[in-house]
């Protein structure tokens, strides 16, 4: 950009005035859009306050940056007379903006001041003098509440400092009220230091007042208050404040600092399972950080955490530079292929190489002679690898470019060309002993003997990052064989191509390839790779739910491993054949087979095989209610695989228990386990176990009401289904996403989402998928307030699964009719089924649901009577997404009977537990009770604030409702037409009131 310079810019008013600058709009002729100039003040005369040595150190920070959430630098001046030149904000500064009465939008704001907090501590930068006069908010307010993006910027850094720079450095202290105990101290700031200012930042914007100040202007005072005592609790001043948040904030403002938060990501984290709709993770993207001289190592090892493949993968496009990093990270993030775990960014899939990059790299093959055009066509072949006997290319050129044209060159090439020259330099590989090379080009030229007895030592099934080139040679070769009838000496080639199927998910491909290989031994003797062949099949005829093949191929299996004398896979069959029992529900034989397994390894001392078996026992436990047990076995395989170092397996354990934790009501804990376990088997590159996990986690974090963070799950299972092609669990994540739309209000959404659920159910031969569409159908029905239709559907569904003996599909259908129905047969039946399937959580839920019921009835004795009995329990739950719904069902309950004390405490943990999960029917329901609490102690304006607040979220929700008579529907809820009645009468009551005053 030219310098703009002082005399060219025209002053059109004062922005504001500090203690050592003063800061004024000004234009420059010509251009749009105005700009902010920050000069000293012409009457500053302290000689301890250098304004132009705080403007040179403010650009020298943040001067080359440009971060969204941080005031840009334009222009530095120094002679003769320093400035710097800013954007213009044209929002208020957050001191100007007080209290934020909306609570989303408070937590929004939170967020958006910790991304930047982020973003300087990836940049090793301190702010130093976090405070609200240096935050500036948006100029459209009305995106604060919502899910869009906006950004808080933050100005005036001319106090930070590098994080490893010395305390000398900083040319100020801070602001007094803002600065931590270290700090006063003189100990040294660092990013702890301004996660402290934000604490105390946050707590003014959502109580209007200062922690320490409280009117108090002595600095000494207010420092001695910061490191003595501790602010008063944020929910005395704001009860809508979830207490996820207000916690949040009082170890923010902890002198300690290992009580602080670790960094700001964790506070967005919390913010966000607190409520806070900011889209942090897009705002802090990567290229942000990336400076315009930055150099191109320091970069990678403070962004990213990379493999060695990935590694090589950046360095080969990027070519070192750091501007062409910042392009690839940008268009990586963009596709969502880049994410930021708290600490760097790392990559989920395989690293994007941007077009614009391609056609820089493609636009100097004009340019190349023959000579070494013919040379890179040959590196290209061979994969660009070291090729023995030496090709040696031209100095000239970069190694770097080189490989890109190779890349690049691999996809444009004519199969002729291909096989020409793959033959020509298998044989160097194969001479040279580089079997895999060689193996590779063999397949390439054609050659199927010679690609054979290399593939023969070669684990390509593990080689992930050419695994589709691998199938595409393969299948070639396959082909060749099968033309010169030679197929059973591409055995070992078959097997391969059916293992990349079954990694790669392709069921029935898989399944179509080892049968051709168990044809191609017709008359032929068995070996152990018509053994492993069966099991194969074993597995797959389990995961097709075809239980009958399944252990007929396993058998066979079986039978060929003992007359070939193999102990050790005799016990694998064992167990394979354990788990198709289990799965369908065979248990008695499952423990039997596994049994058989485990006594196997433990003569042979296979403590690997032992630990999975182990794993297999503790779920049939599990599954028979003996969860402790259950999770003491789970435990130790999962002790034992650890040892061992095998990530599948142990995901495969973690995975397990995880599941496990969340039938015995610790759903956090479980969440945990299968977050790692999806981790492992995202590395493993195992996309059908990823399948599983991402299903399991999401309906986990459903279960433990963590909603908006089970949705990424859910959208990624969505897309991961999509691309392979599996429609069971398309239809189920989608499912799974209405569910999670339903409980949050937007049944526009969700409608959309279960429709799509229910296309994929009809399309594919699956019962449960089918079931639970109609169950979510049915409430649907019930939460727009067609009580009727939902007791119909969910009768429909109980009479077909007791046809079918599914229990739990009957146990959740009873739930919903014992909210719907005045039936006590469908308690005691619900009641039985829990036993049944030894599940201690859904007992509370039933008799609670009952407890609604009864209110409903008006049979509030009743109703108190059944709630006593559960009160203990009650108590005790946590984590749970029906915890909202079940303590706002007590609260009325207990209102009723007359405990308005109680019932208020019931109804206030039902506020801030469904705030904090954002479940908007629960949120209104204790609206109304708090309001009618408020209403029987005679505070009508607490009660009209607690009814106005029902009302407007009641409307948000009516809103969301496409069809029309749905929403007609749902407005003439009694609970609707309640809170519209009251409002009216409260209105007159308090109109006429402040008339008698």
């Amino acid at each position: 950009m030219p310098a703009f310079g002082l005399s060219n810019l025209e002053i059109r008013g004062q922005l504001g005035r500090g203690g050592t600058a003063r800061v004024d709009r000004v234009t420059y002729p010509g251009r749009e859009r105005d700009f902010a100039l920050k000069r000293a003040l012409p009457d500053q005369t302290d000689p301890a306050v250098d304004f132009a040595a705080l403007a040179a150190r403010e650009y020298e920070l943040i001067g080359g940056l440009r971060f969204p959430g941080l005031v840009r630098i334009v222009e530095h001046g120094d002679n003769p007379e320093a400035y710097l030149l800013m954007e213009l904000c044209p929002g208020s500064s957050l001191d100007e903006a007080g209290r934020e009465k909306d609570i989303t939008a408070a937590l929004n704001i939170i967020s958006a001041m910790a991304v930047n907090l982020e973003f300087l501590r990836l940049r090793g930068i301190v702010h130093a003098d976090v405070k609200p006069h240096n935050f500036f908010l948006p100029e459209n307010r009305s995106r604060l509440a919502s899910r869009h993006l906006f950004f808080v910027k933050l100005s005036d850094f001319s106090l930070g400092r590098v994080s490893d720079e010395s305390e000398s450095t900083r040319l100020g202290t801070g602001t007094v009220g803002y600065m931590p105990p270290e700090v006063i101290d003189g100990k040294g700031v660092s990013h702890k230091s301004d996660l402290f200012a934000l604490g105390v930042t946050a707590y003014e914007l959502l109580t209007g007042s200062h922690p320490f100040m409280n009117g108090e202007k002595d600095p000494a005072v207010i420092n001695s208050r910061i490191k003595e005592e501790r602010p008063e609790p944020i929910r005395i001043f704001r009860a809508d404040c979830p207490e996820i948040v207000a916690d949040m904030i009082q170890r923010l403002l902890s002198p300690d600092l290992a009580e602080r938060p670790d960094t700001a990501w964790s506070v967005c984290e919390m913010l966000e399972r607190a409520g806070a709709a900011y889209p942090y993770r897009k705002a802090l993207a990567p290229s942000f950080a990336i400076g315009r001289t930055d150099d191109y190592e320091p970069c990678l090892s403070r962004l990213l955490t990379l493999n060695t493949a990935r590694r090589k993968r950046l360095d080969l496009i990027s070519g070192g530079n750091a501007t062409r990093l910042r392009l690839i990270l940008c268009a990586n993030f963009r596709r969502g292929f880049l994410r930021y775990d708290g600490e760097r960014f790392e990559f989920t899939r395989d690293i994007y190489w941007p077009n614009c990059l391609r056609r820089r790299v493609l636009s100097l093959w004009p340019s190349l002679n023959l000579k070494e055009k013919k040379q890179i066509i040959t590196r290209a072949v061979s994969g660009n690898a070291a090729i023995p006997h030496k090709v040696q290319l031209d100095d000239n050129l970069s190694p770097n470019i080189v490989r890109q044209l190779c890349e690049l060159l691999t996809g444009l090439l004519n199969n002729k060309t291909i096989k020409r020259l793959s033959g020509r330099l298998a044989s160097r590989y194969d001479e040279a002993g580089q079997f895999e090379q060689a193996a590779r080009l063999y397949l390439q030229a054609g050659d199927l003997d010679r690609a054979t007895t290399c593939a023969a030592s070669v684990d390509w099934k593990r080689d992930k990052e050419h695994a589709v080139q691998y199938r595409t040679l393969l299948n070639l070769a396959i082909d060749d064989a099968a033309m010169r009838h030679r197929l059973f000496e591409a055995r070992q080639l078959l097997m391969i191509q059916g293992d990349l199927f079954k990694a790669q998910g392709d069921a029935n491909a898989a399944e179509a390839t080892y049968r051709r290989l168990v044809g191609v031994y017709e008359g032929r003797p068995a070996d152990e790779l018509l053994a492993e062949t069966y099991k194969d099949l074993g597995d797959l005829y389990k995961m097709k739910q075809d239980f009958g093949a399944g252990l007929e191929a396993l058998e066979m299996s079986r039978e060929i491993y003992e007359e070939l004398d193999n102990e050790l896979e005799v016990s694998h069959v064992n167990n394979n054949i354990g788990n198709s029992y289990f799965v369908s529900a065979q248990f008695d034989e499952a423990i039997r087979y596994y049994l058989q397994s485990l006594r196997i390894q433990r003569r042979l001392s296979a403590e690997a095989d032992a630990a999975s078996t182990l794993s297999n026992i503790g779920s049939v436990y599990a599954i028979r209610g003996r969860f402790k047990r259950s999770a003491r076995i789970m435990r130790l395989s999962l002790k034992l695989k650890r040892s061992i170092g095998d990530p599948e397996e142990i995901a495969r354990t973690l995975n397990n228990l995880g599941y496990l934790y969340h039938l015995m009501g610790h759903n956090q804990m479980g969440i945990d386990c299968l977050a790692e376990s999806l981790e492992l088997n995202r590395k493993v590159g195992n996309q059908k176990e990823v399948l599983f996990n991402l299903e399991n986690l999401g309906t986990v974090m459903i279960a433990a009401g963590q909603l908006h963070k089970s949705i990424e799950y859910l959208k990624e299972g969505i897309e991961s289904a999509h691309r392979l092609g599996d429609k069971p669990h398309y239809g189920i994540f989608n499912l799974r996403l209405a569910t999670v739309s339903r409980r949050l209000g937007r049944y526009r959404d969700a409608g959309a989402q279960l429709k799509q659920a229910q296309e994929i159910a009809q399309g594919i031969d699956d019962w449960f998928l089918r079931v639970s569409c109609t169950l979510e159908a049915a409430k649907m029905r019930l939460y727009i307030g067609d009580a009727t239709e939902a007791c119909a559907i969910a009768n429909e569904v109980s009479q077909e699964a007791i046809t079918t003996g599914e229990k739990t599909v009957e146990l959740e259908a009873a739930l919903l009719l014992i909210r719907t129905s005045s039936d006590k047969a469908h308690v005691t039946n619900a009641h039985r089924l829990a036993d049944e399937l030894h599940l201690s959580r859904e007992h509370l839920l039933i008799d609670l649901n009952r407890v609604e019921t009864l209110m409903h009835e008006g049979n509030s004795n009743d109703a108190r009577a059944v709630f006593e009995r559960r009160r203990d329990e009650l108590e005790k739950m946590k984590d749970d997404l029906e915890l909202p719904r079940m303590k706002v069902t007590a609260a009325q309950v207990l209102l009723e009977s007359g405990d308005a004390a109680a019932s208020q405490q019931y109804a206030r943990d039902a506020l801030v537990i469904s705030q904090a999960a954002a479940l908007l029917p629960e949120q209104i329901d204790a609206h109304i009770t708090l309001g009618r609490i408020a209403f029987g102690e005679g505070n009508y304006e607490a009660c009209y604030a607690s009814y106005r607040e029902a009302l407007r979220t009641a409307k948000a929700c009516a809103e969301n409702i496409e069809k029309a008579n749905d929403r007609a529907s749902y407005q003439q809820r009694p609970s609707i037409q309640f809170l519209a009645r009251e409002i009216r009468r409260l209105s007159e009551l308090l109109g006429q009131k402040a008339k008698g005053g």
